[in-house]
């Protein structure tokens, strides 16, 4: 979906990717699908959602392929999103292509879901 603001468009994607109980290439294969999808052309762009990342490695994987259409992740400072087992799990991100991140959270006490949600403020350069 492409947003405008002020004539400015912004392509946006929400996303929810398979969980870690499929193959891990379906789950790359989506993340790819996105960076396809938007182009190289694409000036901004905003992609957010669940991406079932459970540890470490899955966030710096996302994070790498997603950095490679150019995005950040822009809620790297929200920290988790959801509690699992006890485990604090950084499952939902929000990352951005031209647009710089000024600040990011969630709101710790929320209660529609049993993730926590995150939230992102972004500027032009």
């Amino acid at each position: 979906m492409t947003i405008a603001l002020d004539d400015l468009p912004i392509l946006v994607y929400s996303v929810h990717t398979e969980t870690i109980f499929t193959l891990p290439a379906y789950r790359r294969n989506q993340f790819t699908a996105v960076l396809e999808d938007s182009g190289p052309d694409a000036e901004y762009v905003i992609v957010g959602g669940d991406f079932n990342t459970v540890n470490r490695a899955d966030v710096a994987q996302l994070e790498e392929i997603l950095g490679n259409g150019r995005f950040v992740r822009a809620s790297a400072e929200s920290g988790f999103s959801l509690i699992k087992y006890g485990l604090e799990v950084e499952t939902d991100h929000i990352f951005s292509k031209g647009l710089l991140p000024q600040s990011a959270g969630k709101m710790t006490d929320a209660t529609a879901s049993d993730h926590l949600p995150i939230w992102v403020t972004l500027s032009l350069p």
